[in-house]
């Protein structure tokens, strides 16, 4: 999460970044993100953008920004690393 949360800093993404475990979400919104309603009205079309461009770099996330992505002790922290360089990469074409 850190090293996400990092990314968008970095190159002034607005966006909520929950994370509970190993379970965790990323909305495009100024947030708050707590119920169906503020998810409805986060920049969907900027998720679909950031899936798809992390899908070309082979990471995948869950496809929708209805969904939560999940994180396992099958990922190395060589696998945490490459996600993290493919988010910078997607964070500089949304």
């Amino acid at each position: 999460k850190e090293g996400i949360d990092k990314v968008f800093v970095q190159y002034g993404i607005d966006n909520v970044h929950h994370q509970i475990g190993s379970l965790g979400s990323i909305f495009f919104s100024k947030g708050p993100i707590e119920n169906y309603q503020q998810v409805a009205k986060s920049n969907v079309e900027r998720f679909q953008k950031f899936y798809q461009l992390l899908r070309q770099k082979k990471i995948n996330i869950a496809p929708s920004a209805y969904e939560a992505y999940f994180i396992s002790t099958a990922h190395t922290h060589e696998d945490i690393e490459k996600t993290i360089e493919a988010v910078a990469l997607a964070a500089q074409e949304i």
